[in-house]
């Protein structure tokens, strides 16, 4: 299976709105659609940024665009640019009209149509973790970042007393070894970057957090599916993700973190 469409999230059957959302959410007590956790999540990763008026924004790994369209009606005078690996989404944000640009957030150089040193924001939702590696990707948003640029993303912290067992079943789940960190290291893959750490929040300690929040959804949607749909492999993928979520979400050595970094120093690293 190739990393772009393993990506891949039908997000008809995650829910039955229009939105093409496809993050874990945001999921506050009582939150009533899917739709409405997923912008939650979103909208958190804006105002801890706290874009400027003006300023550049990169949305890294935006899926269809709902987040561009959200920052958008939030400030419409931040230049927002996409960049996305998935095909049948650069197809859809360039027919929007979205100044898009293919490639990974993880590989260097920066990918064809992406300047180096020109934005100020880098924003990256509910995919961080499916870099090749944390430090691979702190190393590319140094890159894409003007000095003094803010880096504001969500990922897993795991504590070093999380089970074998776990971590291989995110490694299924597209997560790669080594971007299953704990706090020392992430702290040590942003300083290597030139970022300095600012803000590091437990989503999971907010109403019923992320995890436990979207494991108890997908349990919900489940019933609404007919059972054809439930056996469809599209399904299969996001029911997996929901089991995987509680098993998380039960294990106090996991936390998800929304983490803001700005990069101080361009020669902290090769």
């Amino acid at each position: 299976m190739s990393k772009a469409k393993r990506y891949r999230i039908s997000t008809a059957l995650l829910h039955d709105g229009t939105a093409a959302w496809a993050n874990l959410g945001l999921w506050a007590t009582g939150t009533p659609s899917y739709a409405e956790a997923a912008a939650a999540l979103a909208d958190r990763h804006w105002h801890l940024a706290q874009p400027a008026p003006g300023s550049r924004l990169l949305d890294a790994g935006c899926g269809y665009g709902e987040s561009l369209r959200r920052w958008q009606a939030l400030d419409p005078t931040v230049k927002l640019t996409a960049l996305e690996v998935q095909p049948g989404c650069i197809e859809q944000l360039v027919q929007q009209g979205w100044p898009t640009v293919q490639g990974r957030f993880d590989t260097l150089p920066l990918p064809a149509g992406l300047p180096p040193k020109q934005h100020d924001t880098l924003m990256c939702i509910d995919a961080a973790y499916h870099a090749s590696s944390l430090r691979n990707f702190s190393q590319f948003a140094a890159q894409a970042l003007a000095t003094g640029g803010v880096l504001v993303f969500s990922t897993l912290l795991l504590a070093p007393t999380v089970s074998a067992s776990t971590r291989r079943r995110l490694r299924m789940a597209g997560i790669p070894s080594e971007s299953q960190v704990d706090e020392a290291q992430l702290q040590q893959a942003l300083n290597s970057a030139g970022f300095k750490l600012l803000e590091l929040i437990d989503l999971n300690a907010e109403g019923e957090g992320v995890l436990a929040g979207f494991s108890a959804y997908a349990t919900q949607r489940a019933r609404a599916l007919t059972l054809r749909q439930r056996l469809s492999p599209a399904w299969w993928k996001i029911a997996m993700t929901g089991r995987l979520c509680a098993r998380l979400s039960a294990d106090t050595g996991v936390r998800y973190a929304l983490i803001k970094a700005e990069y101080v120093n361009s020669g902290s690293f090769p």
